[in-house]
């Protein structure tokens, strides 16, 4: 994967990534607050709201899903 393309704001910074020469696939969003320093040293877990990075790329239906897991 390589990243497809960049922008930014004041406050963010947000990339794609993806495949280059397969321009129909899927690809993944990243986004970054700028004033950030350095990354987070520890992750804090909050089951009741914290589920998307549970879920599969591969997805049909991610609210669907998302509603089970936190159920």
């Amino acid at each position: 994967m390589n990243v497809l393309k960049t922008m930014h704001n004041d406050t963010e910074l947000i990339g794609w990534v993806g495949y280059e020469n397969m321009p129909s696939s899927s690809f993944v969003e990243f986004w970054s607050d700028i004033n950030q320093a350095n990354p987070p040293k520890s992750y804090l877990h909050q089951p009741s709201s914290d589920v998307y990075w549970k879920m599969g790329l591969s997805l049909i239906d991610v609210d669907t899903a998302r509603s089970q897991l936190v159920r």
